[in-house]
């Protein structure tokens, strides 16, 4: 399977930003990484867009915000999964390429580890994946019980499932304020009870693709259901490739925490949890001792956090300490290209 850098449309999306490591920037970094892709800025009419080198710019009409997605934020802090849904859809409809990439106007790719472990993993006898960053592809077995929560910061895949992934309609002033009428369910965290839309933004793009293909899918946020988690989890194995961000190649400054952050390292289902739960699905072993050791040991860890958590001052310093160890080398930084390592793509080195 070959993939050329020029059989890719690179999309960027959202409001451009200013300055010296604004969109301009972003775009120019990308171009080095590649040289051959066709450029598309999708953002908002208004817009300063004369120093982006792109080519082709979509100026589309702002659709406005949604009162906020949690309650008892900041003020300004808005819902804007309609003004992601308009400049997405209109980006990618403008795409001619097989493949394309969907990227916010403030990150960028700085290697083509997607590229790499797209190829990994592609079958033809297999439904189309789309690659995505673990980071903000949240695990609801841990914190936040969100179940078809897939990160859109950066996603890889054929330019035609791209666009069937963000077919969904706009979301609705009654479903962003969902739980200002409804109660949260009986079981719900703190952090499930901040919220006050139905589904958080990334649940409402996946769950409307979801749904098309047949997986059980959430009616609310934290609908732990046997047949929707189950679904959840067929969902990742068969459709996706999850992966590290560090691995993925993708710089994200606003986000760099995160990368750090033995939380989100807990809360996220890194590549490691991806890989087994697509091992599963094909129901063979790794036959890699490196890997089940990872496995075990990342499996261990999370089942470790579940059960202490709510030990009171002893969990809670059990929990720090899984933490601190998620932030460290116990997950190595090299896990999931280690695994993917294949001669490089064509047109990409």
């Amino acid at each position: 399977m070959t993939i050329k850098d020029s059989d890719i449309t690179v999309v960027f999306q959202g409001p451009v930003l200013e300055g010296s490591n604004g969109t301009a920037r972003l775009v120019h970094e990308t171009k080095k990484v590649l040289p051959r892709s066709r450029y598309i800025l999708s953002t908002w009419i208004g817009s300063e867009v004369q120093d982006i080198s792109v080519d082709k710019v979509i100026l589309s009409e702002d659709p406005g915000e949604l009162p906020g997605i949690k309650c008892h934020v900041g003020t300004g802090e808005f819902n804007n999964i309609n003004r992601q849904m308009r400049s997405t859809q209109c980006g990618l409809l403008e795409a001619e390429s097989e493949y394309a990439i969907k990227i916010r106007t403030d990150c960028s790719p700085d290697g083509v580890g997607f590229l790499v472990c797209f190829k990994r993993f592609y079958r033809t006898d297999s439904p189309a994946r789309i690659v995505v960053s673990s980071m903000f592809t949240i695990d609801p077995a841990m914190f936040e019980q969100m179940p078809y929560h897939i990160s859109d910061w950066f996603q890889f895949g054929k330019t035609t499932e791209l666009r069937s992934y963000w077919s969904a309609p706009f979301m609705s002033e009654i479903d962003a304020t969902y739980y200002e009428i409804h109660p949260h369910a009986p079981y719900s965290t703190f952090m499930d009870r901040r919220f006050r839309c139905r589904l958080a933004v990334e649940q409402f793009v996946a769950t409307h693709y979801a749904k098309r293909l047949g997986y059980a899918i959430p009616f609310y946020h934290n609908d732990l259901r046997p047949d929707v988690l189950a679904g959840h989890r067929r969902f990742l194995a068969e459709r996706f490739v999850v992966l590290d961000p560090w691995d993925l190649g993708l710089r994200f400054e606003k986000y760099q925490w995160a990368y750090h952050s033995g939380f989100q390292k807990l809360n996220c289902l890194l590549y490691v949890d991806w890989y087994q739960l697509y091992m599963e699905s094909e129901g063979v072993p790794t036959k890699d001792r490196f890997v089940d050791a990872a496995v075990r040991r990342r499996r261990a860890q999370k089942q470790m956090v579940r059960q202490v958590g709510s030990m009171g001052r002893q969990g809670r310093t059990l929990v720090a300490s899984a933490w601190r160890e998620a932030a460290g080398e116990s997950i190595p930084k090299s896990t999931g290209i280690s695994i993917c390592a294949v001669p490089p793509v064509e047109g990409c080195s």
